[in-house]
């Protein structure tokens, strides 16, 4: 994850990931990608919420690539970003 920013969520318990370049990703085409993979999806329209059944965790994708991880493991968090963004094809 050399392109991204990984560090503590300050308001809540779980991680961010950061692009560290400026990206607008296409929420829709991405949604159809994380499915095939066999992601649960929420597409909220402004944001896609995304469950890792595999990790047992939800992740928040947003269109600026930017990652909200739920779980209080780095480990299994910095994994769990690593997956979804390999799927997204990000």
């Amino acid at each position: 994850m050399t392109h991204y920013i990984f560090k503590p969520c300050q308001s809540a318990a779980g991680f961010v990931v950061l692009p560290k370049k400026s990206t607008r990703l296409k929420l829709e085409q991405i949604k159809l990608r994380l499915a095939a993979a066999g992601y649960s999806i929420v597409d909220a329209k402004v944001m896609l919420v995304v469950t890792d059944k595999t990790r047992n965790m939800e992740i928040t994708l947003y269109p600026s690539g930017k990652l909200l991880l739920n779980s209080n493991d780095e480990a299994a968090a910095r994994a769990a970003a690593e997956a979804l963004y390999a799927a997204a094809g990000i």
